[in-house]
């Protein structure tokens, strides 16, 4: 990496670490200025969403033991 990419990266952590706190604080007013129905609002959108289907986690050491115990 040479000088000029460096140079590069370091002005962009210096420009997100000023815009993370001034997006901290644009979000805290607007969570501050919202009332309770439209909290209450937003949260039972959330949480009426469809679930995603659930995935079975099954890792095949379950069945490996299953067969080694039946094998013996």
């Amino acid at each position: 990496m040479d000088e000029r990419e460096k140079n590069d990266i370091l002005r962009r952590i210096d420009a997100w670490r000023v815009a993370s706190k001034v997006l901290d604080e644009e979000r805290g007013a607007r969570l501050r200025s919202m009332t309770d129905d439209e909290c209450r609002s937003i949260i039972a959108d959330i949480f009426s969403l469809p679930l995603p289907p659930r995935r079975e986690r099954q890792s095949g050491l379950v069945e490996q033991q299953r067969l080694f115990r039946k094998l013996r």
